[in-house]
């Protein structure tokens, strides 16, 4: 079995990659911490209005960090986007290890404002996310056939296009 091997130049650089979504999702993480920071200051204090910050922060840089590292990798070549995904999530689960474990449990920030921030703020993500896929048009799915492509098996466009004449 011989492995793959990738071009020295981008395969398609005329596809368009776009980080378009993380706008939406960055709008979205300001109204949850707008919407979250003084419910949490009401229930479990300054602590907690910090957890959910640094909740916050968490995850808009992880998820902006992924879309970045996919996007990079599909503008070079879509056989790559898997793998700069999955690394991008090993990296990620990497540095929120580290961080989780360096963060003491009695000090500045609430971990468990901390932590439902996290929550809310993945599914948050991940929905603008799915919707953003959902309602854009997609090169693999809304393919047209370059212009100087002839489909042989196609029927003659004037069978298909002229009107019924009348006798």
């Amino acid at each position: 079995m011989q492995i793959p091997r990738y071009p020295p130049k981008p395969v398609r650089p005329d596809v368009p990659w776009s980080l378009a979504h993380l706008k939406v999702g960055f709008i979205a993480s300001l109204v949850l911490l707008i919407v979250g920071a003084p419910l949490a200051w009401a229930i479990r204090g300054w602590q907690g209005a910090f957890g959910v910050l640094v909740g916050l922060v968490i995850v808009t840089i992880f998820f902006a960090f992924g879309s970045w590292a996919v996007v990079k990798a599909g503008k070079y070549d879509d056989r790559l986007t898997l793998p700069a995904a999955l690394g991008s999530y090993l990296i990620k689960i990497g540095i929120l290890a580290i961080v989780l474990v360096s963060i003491p449990l009695d000090g500045p920030v609430d971990v468990g404002a901390m932590a439902i921030t996290v929550l809310v703020g993945t599914l948050m993500w991940a929905g603008v996310q799915i919707k953003y896929v959902l309602s854009k048009q997609i090169f693999y799915v809304d393919y047209t056939p370059p212009a100087h492509v002839v489909d042989e098996s196609a029927a003659p466009s004037a069978d298909i296009d002229e009107p019924v004449k009348k006798k």
